[in-house]
């Protein structure tokens, strides 16, 4: 694509409230000791769960640190994505706000941060490919009308 025909949106971020982004990662600390008791079969009233979410909660805070770094990973993250077209923003086909795209970009940059964090929070507990499953999966969810079913595909192959 040639460069005039690109417009360029600079999207900044910094950090307003340091405590909230304190209180935010004890609520993914919470979230995920809970996942990792759920998974493993470990009982939320045990010690055991308690030392997990208190190391996962210090872990959680140290990360507040690096959320700046996480947040412009992520939006490059992003920003891959969609010059990759791996990703696309909801136009419809017609032309969409830069608010809008800031809006769908933050939110996709915080979702990505957020596993940044869950991911660099766990080193300690992160299981070796011999702990997992010979296959892992992860179910992604959509709106059943916006997804041709194996068996749809196959009526109109056969119409």
């Amino acid at each position: 694509m040639e460069q005039e025909e690109l417009v360029a949106i600079v999207i900044q971020t910094g950090i307003q409230d340091i405590e909230n982004a304190k209180k935010q990662a004890g609520d993914l600390a919470w979230e995920h000791a809970t996942g990792v008791a759920h998974s493993s079969g470990m009982s939320l009233g045990s010690e055991e769960f308690e030392t997990l979410f208190r190391e996962l909660s210090l872990n959680y805070e140290e990360q507040t640190k690096y959320i700046k770094f996480f947040i412009m990973t992520a939006m490059m993250t992003v920003r891959d994505l969609l010059e990759n077209n791996c990703m696309a923003l909801p136009n419809n086909g017609s032309k969409i706000s830069e608010d809008q795209v800031l809006e769908l970009v933050s939110q996709a940059a915080r979702c990505i941060m957020s596993s940044y964090m869950w991911l660099s929070s766990s080193k300690k507990i992160w299981p070796t490919n011999d702990d997992m499953e010979e296959v892992v999966e992860v179910p992604f969810y959509f709106d059943k009308n916006d997804i041709i079913s194996e068996e749809e595909e196959q009526d109109e192959f056969y119409l």
